[in-house]
């Protein structure tokens, strides 16, 4: 059992294995983008209900990931202190908004490892600066996953949310 806890030990602070992961990610992010990319124009125009059904599941398999990582590679646990009836009733079974604050670089991780928990990761959605869209990977993700890009002016970003809520309310899927 120590030789086991050893090698997984070496295997986290191994460079080769940083730089592994990062090529993984960025790898199947590229696979995911385009996956998402071929479901947005050719199957999003004729059911958009199916195409969000699918992207749930592509989205994951990208998310997923960087949970892993929160979780196994950095030993992350999160705590949530709530009833146990009013979790099964309640979390992951409608759409909701998850509001942070910001004050850390991984606050937002930390609510993907709850989505995860209640089982709704693969549709989570996000208020991010207009420029991100173009990234790469997460960028493009967020992208075909209907996120909210914003340009930080109020006049301009209040339309840009209110549209964009009416259109995400008819999600077919618990949603945040």
């Amino acid at each position: 059992e120590s030789t086991m806890a050893d090698i997984i030990s070496y295997l986290k602070r191994s460079s080769f294995s940083h730089l592994l992961l990062a090529i993984t990610f960025f790898v199947s992010g590229l696979i995911v983008n385009l996956i998402q990319a071929l479901l947005y124009y050719g199957l999003r125009p004729s059911s958009k209900y199916l195409y969000r059904k699918i992207n749930y599941y592509v989205c994951y398999s990208l998310y997923c990931q960087l949970v892993f990582v929160a979780e196994w590679w950095a030993s992350t646990d999160l705590i949530l202190y709530i009833d146990k009836e009013d979790l099964k009733k309640y979390f992951g079974k409608e759409h909701g908004y998850l509001i942070m604050n910001h004050r850390y670089e991984v606050d937002w991780l930390m609510g993907w490892i709850l989505c995860d928990r209640v089982n709704i990761l693969g549709n989570c959605k996000t208020y991010a600066k207009k420029s991100i869209r173009y990234v790469p990977t997460m960028g493009w993700a967020w992208m075909f996953a209907e996120s909210i890009f914003l340009e930080r002016n109020w006049e301009k970003d209040k339309e840009t949310i209110w549209r964009q809520i009416k259109e995400l309310v008819n999600h077919p899927d618990p949603m945040w």
